[in-house]
This record gives C-alpha cells, structure tokens and sequence, in this order.
C-alpha cells in the first residue's frame, strides 16, 4: 500500500498475513524507507507479527474483586470485556493502545488529570496527526474513563479537550471522470476493477460492502444487504438491513459475476483492488490528488441523486445513513440550483413595488 499523507505527516503501510502495520513519519522518504525496510524485516522473519485476536482473559481479571490501577489495566480490561464484541472494537482499541502508550501504561488512574490529557495532545500534534484522528484517540480514553467513573474507580473525570475540524471540501467524480476511468480498464483490460467501478457508482455500497458480496446477495434486480453480522455474513455498518434497486448495466454486471463466481462475486482482496486503482489513478494524472479514492463514488452516487431532486429520505435509505446529518454532507448546493430555487418563487412573487407605483 503506498505511503498517504495524513494532515502535516505521512502514513506507511504495511500488510502481512493479515494483519495491518502502521506508522506516521514526518517526512515521505521516512516513511517510504521505513516501508520497505519493515517489508524486508518480515520476509526474513527479523520482527514478530502482530496477533490478530485479542488477549484471554488475565486470571487477576476474574476474580470479583477486581479493580485496574492503572489507564493501562483499565484499557485491556474494556478491550477484553466491551469492545472485543465490538464491530469497531479493533479499531477502536489500536486508537486506545496508541493514547495509552503515550500517557504510560503505568500511569496510575487517579493520575490521569487535565494536564496529562493535554501532554497526550501535545505529543500527538508533535507525531503530526490531524485533529479528527486525534479526536478519534481521545474518544478512547474518554470512554475508559467514564467507565472507570460509573464503576468507581475514579472519582470524576478530568476535563477532555475535543477540537472541531474544518469541514474539508467532499470529492465527487465528474461523469466524464467516470467515463475516464471505465475507458482504461478497457484499454488494459482491467475487468475486475471495471465492474467494481460499475457496482460502486450504480449501488452506493462502501468497498467493504462490494468486496464481500455474494451471489445470495442479488435477487430482483436488487442487491440486498442483511445487517447481522454472522460467520458468512460480514453486517453492515449501521446494522441495519439496506436494499438497493440496480440499474441495467449493474444488474448485468453482477448477475454475470454470480455466474462465474460460486463464493464471493469479487475474487480478490482490497488490497488488489487498491493496486489497480492506484495504476489508473496515476495513468489518469490524478497521482497527487488524495481525494481521488474509491470512497468518493459512493459519495458520487449520493450527490447524483440529490442533484436529480431525489428526496432525501430516500438517499439516506438507500446509503443506509443512520442520521439524515450524514446524508446532508453529500449535498453540493451549485450556484445555478440556488438559481433554479429561486426562480420557483418568481409566480409567487406577483408585480414589483415599482410596477404598483404606476
């Protein structure tokens, strides 16, 4: 996975068996000469992996007397006990660990005051992360130590900064952008990528949701999605059930795929599909442009039927939006729909004062 900047630094990649590496540097060439050095590394066997489940439960955890200590029992005690079950729980803990580290695992609770919650922000300004990510990292200390509140283990929580980003400006595909893209997998006979495109711009399922769909998922023209997670069933983000009409050339697509593909209709890992992505994007003189992601065509799927009049109630249906908010930030108010808007009015209006005047 290529190196991607996040706010003032640069975040390296790595993937291996499974399990996803990650560091920040302050510089592209750190960053690119830590990736391929960890790549290396790990080929050789010189660094550990990570373990891909959480930790068993410690036999001090289940005794009914137990009482963490520190923020770093307090962590692992809500990773194990609350978030392992969790859809989000492993991002959720990476983002946790990290803050922790950063405080001390050993720093007692009763310790963890303001002051040191504003040394952790310090020391992740200075690590160059943006302030969403930061946010996201203090959400988690936040919520261990309410916990640790509600139980009584604190006495009362130390006050926890939260600082508003500036809303960056949304990307969406321009149909000749899409016109582009479908053209180079033509010319390099790219098939996957092309009926990944296809599914992403028709549908308005995130990657996740396209990767993991299966012949059982198309029916009637109409992919469903069923939001119980199980053992075959990956769940949606929401946990809602969603169902989405497909148009024609969708419909083919996938029937087509359910034809030739038994288990998933996508064969092949985010990763692939990223790699080929990244060539078309480059191919397409979009190198440089960090919004050019996949995430964008559900974002153009959206704004294309806000743009077509389509009620919003109804993209948020089709989008599987928990709250209309999120819908709304796929609204482009354009100049010339200000116009139109206002020109609804103008049989309302009746004559100008001037006009009364004579």
């Amino acid at each position: 996975m290529p190196v991607a900047p996040r706010g003032r630094s640069y975040q390296a990649t790595v993937n291996y068996r499974g399990v996803r590496l990650r560091k920040q540097f302050r510089s592209h060439r750190e960053a690119v000469a830590w990736e391929a050095t960890t790549h290396a590394a790990l080929a050789r066997g010189d660094l550990p992996v990570p373990a891909t489940v959480y930790p068993t439960v410690a036999p001090s955890m289940r005794r009914r007397s137990y009482r963490p200590k520190t923020i770093g029992q307090l962590a692992e005690y809500l990773i194990i006990h609350k978030w392992s079950v969790m859809k989000s729980g492993k991002t959720a803990a990476l983002n946790l660990r990290h803050a922790v580290k950063l405080l001390g695992e050993r720093t007692l609770l009763r310790d963890v005051s303001s002051h040191s919650i504003n040394l952790l922000v310090e020391d992740l300004r200075g690590g160059g992360y943006p302030d969403n990510t930061i946010n996201k990292k203090l959400s988690t200390i936040r919520q261990c130590l309410k916990y640790a509140e509600r139980e009584g283990w604190i006495d009362r929580l130390p006050q926890m900064p939260f600082f508003k980003p500036g809303e960056p400006p949304l990307r969406y595909f321009a149909e000749a952008e899409e016109r582009a893209m479908l053209h180079w997998c033509r010319k390099h006979l790219a098939q996957m990528l092309m009926d990944y495109i296809v599914v992403s711009f028709d549908t308005g399922l995130r990657q996740g949701e396209v990767l993991n769909l299966k012949a059982r998922n198309i029916h009637g023209g109409r992919v469903t999605l069923w939001g119980a997670t199980t053992a075959d069933n990956p769940g949606t983000k929401s946990g809602n059930t969603r169902v989405v009409p497909l148009t024609p050339r969708a419909q083919d697509v996938l029937e087509r795929l359910a034809l030739d593909n038994p288990g998933l209709l996508f064969p092949v890992s985010k990763d692939e599909i990223t790699g080929l992505w990244n060539r078309m994007r480059t191919a397409l003189g979009h190198r440089h442009d960090r919004d050019y992601v996949p995430h964008a065509m559900r974002h153009t799927f959206c704004s294309r039927l806000v743009e077509r009049n389509v009620n919003l109630a109804v993209v948020q249906k089709l989008a599987g939006h928990q709250r209309i908010e999120t819908t709304l930030k796929y609204v482009h108010l354009r100049d010339d729909a200000l116009v139109q808007a206002i020109a609804t009015l103008t049989p309302l209006s009746g004559p100008t004062p001037s006009t009364l005047l004579h």
